[in-house]
């Protein structure tokens, strides 16, 4: 009975993720193509900024948007959460937080000894975002963004494990989008109590 009442509850939210990202996609495709109009019929003379007034970085500008949280959220969440690819990769993971949760997790991780399971890989999979609809991102400076996907881990002796994770990310725009907080909220979806 609770094995039924588990897969109804992931089946209702692999449901739902799907509709959620379809209207996500959905509402920014008619948001781009409105812009797109809107910018086709401006026939205004653009005003040449005063010395008073500064004129806009057009990398923070460039960056304080939707696509631009959304690949930050897609190199993060690897790096974060798969240890031998973000030893092996190119990307640093300060880039994707901010430097005071940077700070936060190194401390954590100097108090540990290093261990290496030479058969240990952990695999990423179906990484979804979810932002409340209502959210013009380009306005705010701290999001929380609603996070799934599949992990699979495998180690030596051990059976492959496969786990699905909920977390809650908070990330804050300064030069551009960064994360500030993780919570891991899996046990909502196994139905338990915080």
């Amino acid at each position: 009975m609770r094995q039924k009442k588990i897969l109804l509850g992931l089946l209702i939210l692999i449901s739902v993720t799907g509709i959620i990202g379809f209207l996500m996609f959905a509402f920014s495709h008619e948001e781009d193509s409105t812009k797109e109009d809107t910018k086709g019929q401006e026939t205004e003379v653009k005003k040449e900024p005063s010395a008073k007034e500064e004129p806009l970085d057009p990398v923070k500008v460039d960056n304080h948007n939707i696509a631009t949280l959304n690949a930050q959220l897609r190199e993060f969440v690897p790096l974060f959460y798969n240890a031998p690819y973000a030893k092996n990769s190119d990307k640093k993971i300060e880039d994707y937080m901010t430097s005071s949760f940077y700070g936060s997790t190194q401390s954590k991780k100097d108090g540990h000894e290093g261990y290496e399971d030479q058969d240990y890989a952990i695999q990423l999979s179906g990484i979804s975002f979810y932002i409340p609809l209502m959210t013009d991102v380009s306005k705010e400076t701290t999001v929380n963004v609603l996070t799934s996907f599949q992990t699979s881990i495998r180690s030596s002796g051990n059976p492959e494990v496969n786990r699905t994770m909920l977390v809650d990310l908070t990330v804050e725009y300064s030069d551009t989008w960064r994360v500030s907080k993780v919570t891991d909220r899996s046990e909502m979806m196994m139905g338990g109590n915080e």
